[in-house]
C-alpha cells in the first residue's frame, strides 16, 4: 500500500495552451505513513493511445523535492512547465495524442506512486520539419526502368533455381505474367499516349482551406481528347500495433474529398502540354503526424482520364499542416489601444457593417474569449447576407441550445477571406438544399446567433424561406 497520494493540480485547467506557453499549477502530497523520498519529480510532455505502439516526448522536468514526508503531512510544490508545441493534441478514431503534467514519487523499495493530468495544446504553426519546398516527379522514367531490370533479374534467378520443380516454376511464372501485365497496362500503355508526364507542385505543404496548386507537364505521342483531369485527396489513421509477427496495421479514413479539375483537354503530338491545376484543401484539425508507429497521412491523387484507353494515375504526398499563429490572429491586443469592435449599423448607408468586416473581426479574435464576447454582444441577431463555402453536414436534429431549428440540421462551412469556419443552422424546408454537400458555395441571408468555443466556429441561423 501506498505511504502517500500524489494530485495534480493545474492553476488553469481550462486554457488551451500554445508553443512558448508555460503550464502553470502545483501537486499536493497527502502522506500516510513517514516515507522517504529520493526524488518527486514533475514533468510535461506528450504521450499517444489508441490502437498503435505507444509513443512519447518529455519536454521539461523538475525535481521538486527530495527528504522524508512525516505522516499526516499535506504538502504542495509549485510547478511552471513548458509546453511542447507539436504535436497538438488530437482525439481521434484509431489515435489520441494528449499532453499532462505527470509527478511521481521515486521510493525505495516500494511502487511508486503516480499522478497524472491533462492538458489541451492547440497547433500554432508548422512542425520545423515541414518544409515548403516545390517537388517534381517523373512518371516512367529512369527508376520505373530500374525496377523493371530488377524485377526481371529476380525472375531470371527465380527461374534457375527452381527449374528443377516444375510446379513451384508454374506458379511463379504465372504471378511474374499478372504482374507484368498490370504494370504494362498502369504504367506502360498511359505513356503510349502521353509520353513523358512531369507531375509538379507549387508546394507539398498546405494549410487546411488553402489550396494546392501545380502544374502537369506532358509530351504526347499522338492527338488525343483527354476526358478530364481529376484530383482526391485521402487523410488517414495508420497505426502499427504489436511487432515481428504480431505487427498488425490498422487504418481509418478521415476523409476523402474528390474534385474534376479539368475538362476536354486537347493535346497534339510533338507539342509540350502543360495543364495547371488548382485544388482546395478542406478545412481540418487532422493535421499529418509521424508519431512513431503511429501516423496522419494525406495523399493527392492526381488521374488523367483517357478515352477508351487506361487512365494515367499518380499519387503525392501532402503535408497538412496549421496555420501560421500571428499576433492579429492570437488576437493580441496593444495594452496602450483600446479594444475594437465592429461598427453597428447605424442611419446611413456607408456606417453599416458588412458581413467580410464581421468575419474579419471574429478571425482575428478567434482565441481570445474576452473579444468574442465583445463582439457576439454588439452584433448578435443582426442579419446579412453572405456567401461561404459549405464543407460538409452534421449528425444534428434538435434546437442545439436554441441556437437551431427544432426541424433542421447543422452544416459545417467557411468564409473565404479571411477562412472563418462557421456553422450553419439550417431550417427543415432547406434540408434537400444541402442533402448533397461538399466544397460548393452557398448565398443567402442568416443571423449571428453565437459562436462553438469548442470548435471555434462562428454560428448563424438561415433565414426560413419566405
Amino acid at each position: 500500500m501506498a505511504k502517500c497520494n500524489l494530485t495534480v493540480i493545474l492553476d488553469d485547467p481550462d486554457r488551451i495552451y500554445y508553443a512558448g506557453d508555460t503550464v502553470a499549477g502545483r501537486v499536493r502530497v497527502d502522506v500516510d505513513a513517514e516515507v522517504r523520498c529520493n526524488a518527486l519529480q514533475i514533468r510535461s510532455g506528450w504521450r499517444t493511445e489508441g490502437r498503435g505502439n505507444v509513443s512519447r516526448g518529455e519536454t521539461e522536468s523538475v525535481v521538486a523535492f527530495s527528504g522524508t514526508w512525516e505522516a499526516g503531512q499535506t504538502l504542495e510544490y509549485p510547478f511552471e512547465l513548458a509546453v511542447a508545441g507539436w504535436p497538438p493534441t488530437y482525439h481521434g478514431h484509431y489515435l489520441t495524442v494528449n499532453h499532462a503534467v505527470d509527478a511521481q514519487a521515486k521510493i525505495s523499495w516500494a511502487f511508486d506512486p503516480k499522478a497524472s493530468c491533462q492538458y489541451r495544446v492547440a497547433a500554432s504553426g508548422a512542425p520545423e520539419s515541414a518544409e515548403v519546398k516545390p517537388t517534381a516527379h517523373k512518371v516512367g522514367g529512369w527508376i520505373a526502368g530500374l525496377v523493371a531490370v530488377v524485377f526481371f533479374a529476380f525472375l531470371a534467378f527465380v527461374f534457375v533455381v527452381l527449374i528443377a520443380n516444375p510446379v513451384i516454376l508454374a506458379i511463379v511464372l504465372v504471378f511474374a505474367m499478372v504482374a507484368g501485365t498490370f504494370y504494362f497496362v498502369r504504367h506502360v500503355m498511359p505513356r503510349m499516349v502521353l509520353g513523358e508526364v512531369d507531375c509538379v507542385l507549387d508546394s507539398p505543404v498546405a494549410t487546411p482551406g488553402s489550396p494546392i496548386a501545380g502544374n502537369l507537364h506532358l509530351s504526347p505521342k499522338k492527338a488525343v481528347l483527354l476526358d478530364a483531369v481529376t484530383a482526391e485527396l485521402t487523410g488517414q489513421e495508420v497505426c502499427v500495433s504489436g511487432s515481428g509477427s504480431n505487427k498488425k496495421t490498422h487504418k481509418h479514413t478521415l476523409r476523402t474529398h474528390s474534385e474534376t479539375l479539368r475538362q476536354s483537354i486537347k493535346v497534339l503530338p510533338g507539342v509540350r502540354t502543360s495543364i495547371p491545376f488548382e485544388f482546395q484543401l478542406p478545412s481540418t484539425d487532422a493535421y499529418t503526424l509521424k508519431l512513431g508507429d503511429n501516423q496522419i497521412r494525406w495523399a493527392l491523387s492526381i488521374r488523367i482520364v483517357i478515352p477508351r484507353w487506361p487512365d494515367w494515375r499518380h499519387s503525392e504526398a501532402i503535408h497538412v499542416v496549421p496555420p501560421q499563429r500571428s499576433d492579429a490572429a492570437d488576437g493580441a491586443v496593444d495594452p496602450g489601444a483600446s479594444v475594437s469592435t465592429p461598427r453597428v449599423a447605424g442611419d446611413s448607408p456607408e456606417d453599416e457593417i458588412t458581413f467580410d468586416e464581421t468575419a474579419s473581426h471574429f478571425y482575428a479574435a478567434r482565441r481570445d474569449r474576452e473579444r468574442l464576447d465583445l463582439l457576439l454582444e454588439a452584433v448578435s441577431g443582426m442579419t446579412f447576407p453572405m456567401e461561404v463555402i459549405v464543407e460538409r453536414r452534421l449528425l444534428y436534429s434538435g434546437d442545439d441550445g436554441q441556437l437551431g431549428y427544432p426541424d433542421g440540421h447543422a452544416v459545417w462551412a467557411r468564409f473565404v477571406d479571411p477562412p472563418l469556419p462557421m456553422t450553419l443552422y439550417v431550417p427543415g424546408e432547406l434540408a434537400d438544399e444541402f442533402e448533397q454537400v461538399g466544397n460548393r458555395r452557398w448565398q443567402g441571408r442568416a443571423k449571428v446567433v453565437g459562436w462553438d468555443f469548442d470548435h471555434r466556429r462562428l454560428a448563424v441561423r438561415l433565414e426560413r424561406p419566405s
